[in-house]
């Protein structure tokens, strides 16, 4: 799902292609390998950013998920509670999807203003993005 913002109406879900490695020229780009780009400052202006300028963060490269729809792919979940079990997409897609607003900020969200220099990527102000979410 992706959000589609309008002024009259709020915020909009709808339907958007998985992608394995998304291409985005709208942000500030501090690396590709892995990407790493932030929003630009005039996107901030808005209590909600278009999936376009959402910041990326990523630690390392996208996954090749090239042969996901032939895939069976299956979530473990285990540990110390009752019901540990697995779960493949045709049985998570079966919960109640629950949807919320929710803001996310990089600790090194402003970097560029510490002063000692600090070692990281050097954001500015655009490592934060809020996004309406849905999932299970």
């Amino acid at each position: 799902m992706h959000c589609k913002c309008s002024k009259a109406g709020g915020p909009q879900l709808m339907d958007s292609p998985r992608v394995a490695r998304p291409i985005n020229k709208n942000l500030k780009p501090l690396e590709t390998e892995p990407m790493i780009g932030e929003t630009p400052t005039l996107a901030l202006d808005s209590w909600l950013t278009p999936n376009s300028v959402f910041y990326i963060r990523n630690h390392f490269d996208f996954p090749d998920i090239s042969d996901s729809p032939d895939t069976d792919w299956v979530v473990n979940v285990n540990g110390s509670f009752k019901n540990p079990g697995s779960f493949t997409y045709s049985d998570l897609s079966k919960f109640p999807k629950h949807t919320q607003a929710v803001t996310m900020e990089c600790a090194g969200n402003n970097r560029t203003d510490l002063t000692p220099r600090v070692p990281g990527n050097q954001f500015e102000s655009g490592a934060v993005s809020t996004a309406v979410w849905a999932g299970i």
